[in-house]
C-alpha cells in the first residue's frame, strides 16, 4: 500500500533550500547596506558636531577679536546711513490708449539715465521743467500693473479654453507683451517730497503727446470715429422723419371721421370701428434707441482716444527708500564676523604653515 504513495523528489527539497538561502543572503546584504548608510550618516553628524564645537571654541577663545570688528562695521553702516541723503519714492498709474509700450519704456529709461547721471540741464529740457526741479529728481522706474495673480488667472483660463496648449506658466509670462498692457506704473525717486505733484505727472505725459507717429495715429482714429458718428446721426434723423410720417398717417386715418371738438381726446390707440393698421413705429423707436446708444459709446471712446497716455492716479504719498547702507548693513556685519572667525580658524590649525610647507614648487617634481 505504502509503495503506491507518490515519492517526494529530493531535487525539489534541494532547490527550495537553495532558494531560502539565497533570500536570506539577500536580506543580509540589504541589512548591511542600510547599516553602512546609517554609519556614514552618524559619521557625518559626528564630524559636523565636532566642527560646530570647534567653531564655538574659537569664537569663545577670540570673542572680543571677532565681535569688536563686527560691531565696528555695523556702527559704520549705521552712521553712513544717517549721513546719507534721504531719498523718497512715489508713483503714478497711467493708461495707454495705443500700443505705446516700447516708446514708454524707452522714454523712461532715457529719463532715468539723465536723472541718475545728474544731468539736470538735459532732463529739464526733455521734460520741459525747471532746472531746479530736474536737479531734485534722482531716478525713474516703469513697470506693468498686472500682478502675478492676474497673470496666473489669465493662463489657467486660457488652458480651460484650449486643452492643447503645452506652454508653461513661466513661458506664458515671459512671452506676454507686458509693455503694452494698458495700465502701467511710473515711479520717480527724489530727495525732496515737493517734487511729486501734478506738474511733474503732466510733464511726463507730455513727452508722449509730442510723438509724431502717435499723433498721426490719433488723428486717423478720431476721424474714423467722427465719420461713424456722422453716419449714425444721419440715420437717426431719417428714422425720426419716418416716424413722424407714420404718426401723421395714423392720425389722418383714425381721426378722419371724428368731429373737430373730439379730436383733442382722441389718441392713436383709440378703439373705433376702423381696422387696425400695422405700422413699424415701434421698430423705428427701438432702432433709434440703439443708434443713440452707439453714438454715446463712440463719444466715450473718442474721449479715451483723444489722449495717447492719460493719468489714472496721480502721485501717492511719497515713502522713504531704504538706502544702500541700511539695506546691506546686516550682510556686511555677518560677513565680517565669518571672515574673522575663519582667520582665527586658520591660525588655530596652522593652515598658513601647512600651505608654506607643502606649497612649494619642488613638491611637484
Amino acid at each position: 500500500m505504502s509503495e503506491k504513495l507518490p515519492q517526494q523528489n529530493p531535487n525539489e527539497e534541494i532547490d527550495l533550500g537553495q532558494l531560502f538561502n539565497a533570500i536570506g543572503r539577500l536580506f543580509e546584504k540589504i541589512g548591511d547596506f542600510i547599516k553602512s548608510i546609517f554609519k556614514i550618516l552618524l559619521l557625518i553628524l559626528e564630524k559636523v558636531g565636532i566642527s560646530i564645537l570647534v567653531l564655538i571654541n574659537i569664537v569663545k577663545k577670540h570673542f572680543f577679536k571677532i565681535v569688536i570688528p563686527s560691531i565696528a562695521v555695523f556702527a559704520f553702516f549705521i552712521i553712513m546711513g544717517r549721513l546719507a541723503v534721504k531719498e523718497y519714492k512715489s508713483d503714478i498709474l497711467i493708461s495707454q490708449n495705443y500700443q505705446t509700450g516700447r516708446l514708454l519704456y524707452s522714454t523712461i529709461t532715457k529719463l532715468n539715465l539723465l536723472a541718475s547721471s545728474n544731468d539736470s540741464i538735459a532732463l529739464s529740457r526733455e521734460l520741459d521743467i525747471s532746472m531746479q526741479t530736474a536737479a531734485k529728481i534722482k531716478g525713474f522706474e516703469v513697470g506693468n500693473f498686472m500682478n502675478q495673480n492676474q497673470l496666473e488667472l489669465e493662463y489657467y483660463s486660457m488652458l480651460e479654453e484650449n486643452d492643447t496648449i503645452l506652454i508653461s506658466l513661466e513661458k506664458h509670462i515671459e512671452y506676454k507683451d507686458l509693455e503694452n498692457f494698458p495700465s502701467q506704473q511710473i515711479a520717480v525717486k527724489s530727495s525732496y517730497k515737493d517734487v511729486f505733484n501734478e506738474d511733474l505727472s503732466n510733464a511726463i505725459i507730455k513727452t508722449f503727446e509730442n510723438n509724431t507717429y502717435y499723433n498721426e495715429e490719433r488723428l486717423k482714429k478720431l476721424n474714423e470715429i467722427d465719420d461713424r458718428i456722422k453716419v449714425l446721426k444721419n440715420s437717426l434723423r431719417k428714422s425720426e422723419e419716418l416716424q413722424k410720417e407714420y404718426v401723421n398717417l395714423l392720425k389722418t386715418y383714425y381721426m378722419s371721421e371724428v368731429s373737430e371738438s373730439d379730436k383733442a381726446t382722441v389718441n392713436l390707440n383709440l378703439n373705433n370701428s376702423k381696422e387696425k393698421v400695422n405700422t413699424r413705429e415701434f421698430d423705428l423707436l427701438k432702432n433709434q434707441r440703439e443708434i443713440e446708444l452707439e453714438i454715446n459709446k463712440l463719444k466715450s471712446a473718442r474721449v479715451g482716444i483723444k489722449e495717447i497716455v492719460r493719468v489714472q492716479k496721480g502721485f501717492n504719498q511719497p515713502i522713504r527708500v531704504k538706502n544702500t547702507y541700511k539695506k546691506y548693513r546686516n550682510y556686511a556685519t555677518l560677513i565680517t564676523f565669518f571672515i574673522f572667525t575663519l582667520i582665527f580658524l586658520f591660525k588655530e590649525f596652522n593652515i598658513g604653515g601647512f600651505i608654506e610647507e607643502h606649497g612649494k614648487l619642488n613638491k611637484l617634481k
